[in-house]
């Protein structure tokens, strides 16, 4: 082989090498994501707990998160969806809550494909937002469950292939201690008890009975 068609060869096979040997780029996958607004509460101390959608055009979705009833309480009545498939005005939002799971699901009433583009320009937004009160002390977990409604589709209906649903985990402490009792009239001056002023008295008036006894005695 002369040395002319080996450089030649060695110019077509570097490409080729450089990209075998360079580490492989992944993209991120698209997922749905559960948010606490803390990761460490206190019994009774209501959190909020947000679902994010990242890398998704969403124009609809149904998906539904467990957790356990006697470490946490969820008011349905105070779950909110956000604006970003056009609510409350241009979409349609339910929700169904079971003993330990609860179910959101939206459907974006947009026309324009570009309307939606616009509110979700940012890839990263949240989709709705949970009252949450921790009842017991311990680690509170929140995982997505797979449903026969499970799903997340584009503007036109399609189905989304690949998300990926991330839950969340709340360390619960307990509360705390009672505090101290507020210290005593008088900036904190201890007050006799009833029983030490009787006795004071009592010995005040034996040694002014003893002292009138000698007095009289002299005399």
């Amino acid at each position: 082989m002369s040395k002319n068609i080996l450089a030649k060869y060695v110019a077509r096979m570097a490409p080729a090498a450089i990209l075998m040997l360079a580490p492989k780029l992944t993209l991120a996958a698209p997922t749905i994501s559960l948010i606490p607004s803390s990761t460490t509460v206190k019994i009774g101390e209501v959190f909020q707990l947000d679902v994010f959608a990242k890398d998704l055009d969403v124009g609809a979705y149904d998906v539904t998160f467990q957790y356990n009833p006697l470490n946490a309480s969820i008011d349905q009545n105070q779950v909110t969806f956000d604006n970003f498939l056009g609510g409350p005005l241009n979409s349609f939002q339910s929700l169904f809550a079971g003993l330990d799971t609860l179910e959101l699901a939206e459907v974006s009433f947009l026309t324009s494909p570009d309307d939606l583009n616009t509110l979700q320009a940012g890839r990263y937004f949240p989709l709705a937002h949970i009252q949450v009160k921790p009842l017991a002390a311990g680690t509170l977990s929140f995982d997505f469950t797979p449903t026969d409604f499970t799903l997340i589709s584009d503007y036109v209906g399609n189905p989304i292939a690949g998300v990926a649903y991330q839950g969340a985990s709340v360390f619960v402490m307990p509360p705390d201690d009672n505090p101290p009792p507020p210290p005593p009239p008088g900036g904190g001056s201890e007050v006799p008890e009833p029983s030490g002023v009787v006795l004071l008295l009592s010995g005040v008036g034996f040694i002014a009975v003893g002292r009138l006894w000698r007095r009289r005695a002299i005399s």
